[in-house]
């Protein structure tokens, strides 16, 4: 299980670097909040938390499960995120 975990964070921080370097084609729009949270090397309540004060632009979707259970995921998009990244870029310089 670790190793399924760390190549996704690998594949996760490469995504987020080639779109720094403009050259990621737009096929992940949407980031799940455990994956916004790697990126930033944060957890996953410091996420939410941007997303309640407004740092990140993230969609709620609704579904329904097969107990016809409601569940609630929230999407963080891909723009706000590289936004994020380059403002701390710049403040690191």
């Amino acid at each position: 299980m670790k190793d399924k975990n760390k190549q996704i964070i690998n594949k996760i921080r490469r995504v987020v670097r080639e779109e720094l370097a403009g050259k990621v084609p737009d096929y992940k729009q949407w980031f799940r909040i455990e994956e916004t949270a790697t990126i930033f090397g944060v957890s996953d309540a410091t996420i939410r938390n941007w997303i309640d004060s407004g740092v990140f632009d993230a969609r709620t979707i609704n579904t329904g499960a097969l107990d016809k259970a409601k569940r609630i995921h929230v999407r963080v998009t891909r723009e706000s995120i590289v936004k994020l990244l380059n403002d701390k870029n710049r403040q690191a310089m």
